[in-house]
Order: C-alpha cells, then structure tokens, then sequence
C-alpha cells in the first residue's frame, strides 16, 4: 500500500510541474522573411536544395549566354568555379614533364608526337601562341603537361594533363565546374536499342576536337613542345602552343560536348533527329529504325545534320544488310562494339565481353577476372555470385595481393571458371 501511494504523489507532482512550465512558455519570436522561407522548407526530413544542383543549373545557364554558332562551329567557354581563376601558370611543372618526356621517347614515336602535332597545327585545332600575346597577362594563362599513349592498330593518342599542379596551389579542372553529366542511362539506352527491327551505332569524328573554345579561354590551355625535336629541350627551341578546340581531359569537356549537341540537335527540322539527342552516349550514336526507308532517311537527315557543325558522323553499322549495302560509309566489320557489348550483325545478338585470366592465382588475378567483366544491364549478377563471395573470404584471410594462393582456393576458382 506504501509503494503505491508513493507512485500516486509522484505521478501527481509531475503532472503538475509540466503545467506549470507549459503556462511559462515565452511567445514565439516574430517570423522575418529569412525564417519564413526556412519555415517551407521540407528540412525537418532531410530534403534540401542540393548545392551542386544549384552549380548545375548555373553551368547551363553560363553555357547558354556564352555559346555561339560562328561560321558553322559552335564556340563555347570555361565554366570557371570563380573569374578571374587565381590559377599558375604551371610553365615549370610543364617544362619539366617535357624534358622527361623527350628523354622516355625513343626516336620513332618521338617522330609520331611531332606528326600529330603539326598535323593539329594544319587542321588548325591547336595555334602558336601569337607573339603579341606570348607575355601578355590580360587572360588567365595555364601550362598543360601531357605524354602520349600508343595503342596496337591505332595512331598516337596525345593525353594532356589538367590535373597536375605544383604545391599549395590548385589544377585546372580544380578550378572548373565539371558541369551536369548530361548522358543518357546506358540499360536504358540499350534496351530502346533492341526495341528496333533495324539497329543502328555510329560515332562523331574527333568528337571534342570539332567544338571551338573562345579566344579569352585559349590561354589555359597551353602547352610546350619543340621546335626541332633533334636538338635539346631549352628556352631557344620551346615552341608556345595553346588549344583553339575542347580538349579532351579537362574536367568541363564532357558537359561541352553534350550540351553543344544537344543544343544542336533541339533546332533540328526533323522530328526524328531530334529525338536522336536522346540516342546518344558522349560520342556514340545507338539508336533504330522499324524499316530500311525510315532507316535511310535517318542516315541522311542526322548526317547533314552533323556537318552543319562541322561534325562528321562516321563508321554506321547495322543489322540490316540492305542499309549497309545502300551507304558508302558503313564500317566492315561483322562484330562492332555498342556501349562496350560486342554487337554480332549477322545474327543480331549482344555479347559481354569477358578477360577471364587462365593463371589468376593470386587474389589481384581474381579481382582482375571479376572486374573484366562489363554488364550494364546486370545479366551476369547471378554467375559472378560465387566468384564475388570467394573473393570476399579472400580478404577476410587477409591474404596479399601477389601472394600465390593455396591449392584449395585455386581449385575452387577453376570451378567457379569452368561453370
């Protein structure tokens, strides 16, 4: 009887404090308009306007306004973090990687980087610096390092730097807006492929190459070469170069290249090159038609299209051996990559395409097998399970990566192989 008489009072005492602090409450504060609009945000759950979303939009709008169609070109500018860009000029860091490079390259290749270079200089994609503008600092001015990288079958592919930076300062593409991705979701994209009687691929020339960049924006893109590659790397035989085109490697050019086409595309007269912007990945064309007609009047519109930008849309593959036989520049191939699939046209299937190491006998080889395997519509997700839980026991027996592995493990993975 003690105990609950005591609960009662307790209970008693506590209804009554909380009245009376309840009856004590301040009155609210009046609400200004900074507070009202907090007041109609959804922040009591989390959702908020997303900063980047805001940078996103800013890049459009800046793409918008500066943009311009100039002889059959469109120019575009640097969707700059802040302007002026309190950017180095890197010369040091670049003349530095140059004196490297030129000690890397054997005499042939070094021969082949000169050739693609003086190659661009003819198609006028990079100039020579001018003179009058060789000290002059009214734009912001940045040195690109760069090397080059050779693929079997394919010609000398020049790769700048935009990341490089000296320290305490920051790169280029730190001091750009990536801009919004702008690409199309690739299971999307390739299951409205397969959704068309005719199958269609092709890809913009030199994609990158083919937009023009403003001149107040050339200068951070430089970059230093040689004059005469048989005599040494100093001051007398640098040559100045700079950019009159988007490269590629910059943290911007992706975004400049799809908004440019896209932007294009939109002032089409054709309802079907129009929705041809929809069809696209970066440079990649997958798209279709429902018969060979509608096919070939697809192939002329988007081409002439293309051309009125100075772009050229080249190597058509399809499915259809009337529409292949009724273009002159369809590729020859039987089986063409789609969106890293290897499209089979005689019999009209896709392919993944798989690296499987015969000697994966350590835990890198495995990871290596697993990762090789490219599937954006998810088909394998089934058959990797048991590869992808061997590896997980792997790491849990904190095994090195180039450790050969015991026999048991690699008997298991031959297994996981072989089905």
């Amino acid at each position: 009887m003690t105990a609950n008489k005591s609960c009662d009072d307790l209970s008693v005492v506590t209804y009554f404090q909380a009245s009376c602090e309840t009856r004590l409450n301040r009155p609210d504060a009046p609400i200004d308009n900074g507070n009202l609009k907090c007041l109609w945000d959804l922040e009591s759950i989390g959702i908020t306007d997303s900063p980047k979303m805001d940078r996103d939009v800013e890049a459009i709008k800046h793409f918008n306004e500066t943009t311009e169609n100039r002889d059959g070109r469109y120019y575009v500018s640097w969707p700059w973090n802040e302007y002026p860009p309190h950017i180095p000029s890197n010369f040091g860091l670049a003349f530095g990687r140059l004196v490297n490079l030129v000690k890397r390259l054997d005499a042939d290749t070094l021969r082949k980087y000169d050739e693609t270079l003086k190659d661009q200089l003819e198609k006028e994609i990079i100039e020579v610096v001018p003179i009058t503008q060789a000290n002059e600092e009214s734009n912001p001015i940045h040195y690109l390092p760069h090397h080059g990288v050779s693929v079997p079958g394919k010609s000398l592919r020049i790769v700048y730097d935009a990341s490089a930076k000296t320290k305490d300062n920051k790169s280029l593409n730190e001091h750009l807006h990536c801009g919004p991705m702008l690409l199309e979701d690739l299971t999307g994209l390739i299951l409205k492929f397969r959704c068309y009687s005719i199958g269609i691929t092709a890809d913009v020339e030199k994609a990158f190459l083919q937009i023009g960049l403003k001149e107040q924006d050339r200068d951070v893109t430089r970059f230093l070469w040689l004059k005469n590659i048989h005599k040494a790397v100093n001051e007398d035989n640098l040559m100045y170069l700079r950019f009159t085109r988007v490269p590629f490697g910059i943290i911007s050019s992706p975004f400049m290249l799809n908004a440019t086409i896209k932007h294009h595309l939109s002032k089409a007269e054709s309802e079907k090159v129009r929705k041809l912007a929809n069809d696209i990945y970066v440079d990649n064309i997958v798209t279709g038609a429902n018969d060979t007609q509608e096919a070939l009047d697809l192939y002329s519109k988007s081409k002439e299209t293309f051309q009125q930008i100075s772009m050229n849309l080249r190597e058509w593959s399809s499915n259809s051996e009337e529409l292949m036989h009724s273009i002159p520049d369809a590729a020859p191939d039987k089986i063409v990559k789609v969106l890293g699939l290897d499209w089979n046209l005689e019999d009209d299937t896709l392919h993944l395409r798989t690296k499987v190491l015969n000697n994966a006998n350590t835990k890198r080889g495995i990871l290596k097998s697993i990762a090789s395997i490219y599937d954006p519509c998810g088909y394998t997700v089934p058959t990797l399970l048991s590869a992808k839980l061997l590896l997980q026991d792997l790491w849990k027996t904190k095994i090195k990566w180039d450790t050969p592995l015991p026999q048991d493990i690699v008997d298991q993975w031959n297994e996981i192989k072989e089905t």
